[in-house]
């Protein structure tokens, strides 16, 4: 064929845009047609039933970028048109990421589903997908803006970026969507850096269970003493805090020690725990506040305390020799 020839042709079909001629069209683009075709074979792609898949074929044959938006599109397409879409897409490599990235939260569900899928496979850069994660957090669809607070919380976000996603998800604790306010409050609670102890104290102080232990985790992890009063206070919030100290380990060893002097020495169960807490976590720092804790426990007459201490002092400096 005529190179010419076949180019006067491809420009002649992309007249064929009306209802009654696209189907007629494609037949003849499937023999005559070029690159110059693909905004017209996308549009039949995107207006025709039972032709998507014949479309799509020629689209991943000419291989113009025109044509990944439509594509996109079609991932929302049910069967076997979606998933045709979803392998042309993943193959187009590194062109198609980009555009890809910007409907990572997208408010149709199997185009979001489909993104994301391809997104994982191919490897995309954290960064790049949590600054779109970022700007869709605060979208006004409901839709993507719960999309990005489901998807961030589940994500082991690396350290470098962990500040950012603080500052984005401080304004969703009072989000009027109870998923998204759960989940923000969640991240908020393992991201929050010392800059924003205060609201994670106010967090504490609220009596909402998912709040407090929001609060909770992030001052014990930042190692922030007002926790132990709190902690100290209210009985309801210690089975939780004793759970994060242990999972939190020797950051958590100072406020440990502060949560003891908040507990009356008569409460030999609490002070009992976090004696074994220190056994597990504590450097040869508290060996000397261990000490007082036990010589305090034999004077209250409270012997189940001062065992744990002498125990916590033994394991301490058993580890810290080498000994496990």
């Amino acid at each position: 064929m005529e190179t010419d020839k076949q180019e006067q042709v491809s420009k002649a079909l992309n007249n064929m845009h009306t209802d009654g001629l696209r189907k007629h069209a494609l037949r003849a683009l499937k023999v005559w047609g070029t690159k110059e075709n693909v905004p017209i074979i996308a549009k039949i792609m995107q207006q025709e039933a039972f032709v998507k898949i014949d479309c799509m074929d020629m689209l991943e044959k000419f291989k113009d970028e025109r044509a990944i938006e439509p594509l996109i599109t079609t991932l929302n397409e049910a069967f076997r048109e979606g998933e045709r879409a979803e392998e042309i897409l993943a193959d187009w490599w590194p062109q198609a990421e980009q555009p890809l990235i910007k409907h990572l939260h997208d408010k149709e569900g199997r185009i979001r589903e489909r993104t994301q899928r391809i997104l994982e496979l191919r490897k995309t850069d954290q960064t790049l997908l949590i600054a779109q994660t970022l700007e869709d957090i605060k979208s006004s669809n409901r839709d993507v803006r719960h999309s990005a607070a489901l998807w961030l919380a589940k994500l082991d976000v690396k350290a470098d970026l962990q500040p950012l996603v603080a500052i984005a998800t401080q304004p969703l604790l009072t989000d009027p969507n109870n998923d998204i306010r759960r989940n923000a409050t969640e991240m908020f609670g393992k991201y929050a850096t010392k800059g924003q102890a205060d609201e994670l104290l106010k967090l504490l102080d609220d009596k909402d269970h998912e709040k407090w232990k929001a609060g909770l985790t992030g001052l014990i992890r930042l190692g922030d003493v007002r926790a132990a009063e709190r902690i100290g206070r209210r009985k309801e919030i210690r089975g939780e805090a004793f759970r994060i100290f242990r999972e939190t380990g020797a950051p958590a060893e100072e406020v440990v020690q502060k949560t003891i002097t908040h507990i009356d020495v008569k409460d030999w169960g609490a002070g009992k725990d976090l004696c074994e807490i220190l056994g597990e976590i504590g450097s040869l720092k508290c060996v000397g506040f261990l000490q007082q804790v036990k010589k305090k426990a034999t004077l209250a007459k409270t012997p189940f305390v001062g065992d744990a201490a002498e125990k916590a002092i033994e394991s301490i400096r058993r580890r810290s020799a080498g000994g496990g």
